[in-house]
C-alpha cells in the first residue's frame, strides 16, 4: 500500500508541494480534436455514401420469396401496421 500512496500522486500530476502546474497543451487539443473529427467521418460518412450509392431495389425485389400458406399469410398481416 505505501508503494500505492507514492505512485497515486505522480500519476495524478500532483508535486510534493500539491497541485503541479499544468497549462494546456494546445498542439496536443488540436491534434486530438483533428482525429477525432477524422474518425467519425471516416466511421460514419463514407459507410453512408458508399451505401447510398449501391442500387438496393434490384436486389431485394430478385431475393423476395412469396410465401401462400396460411400461416406465413398470417404472420405476414400481424407484423404490418397500416
Amino acid at each position: 500500500m505505501p508503494l500505492f500512496n507514492r505512485l497515486l500522486p505522480l500519476v495524478a500530476g500532483l508535486s510534493d508541494r500539491g497541485i503541479a502546474s499544468s497549462g494546456l497543451d494546445w498542439p496536443v487539443l488540436l491534434f486530438s480534436l483533428a482525429l477525432s473529427a477524422l474518425a467519425g467521418v471516416f466511421f460514419g460518412v463514407v459507410p453512408a455514401l458508399r451505401a447510398s450509392a449501391q442500387l438496393l431495389t434490384g436486389g431485394l425485389t430478385s431475393s423476395a420469396r412469396t410465401t401462400s400458406t396460411k400461416v406465413a399469410t398470417t404472420l405476414r398481416g400481424a407484423l404490418v401496421i397500416g
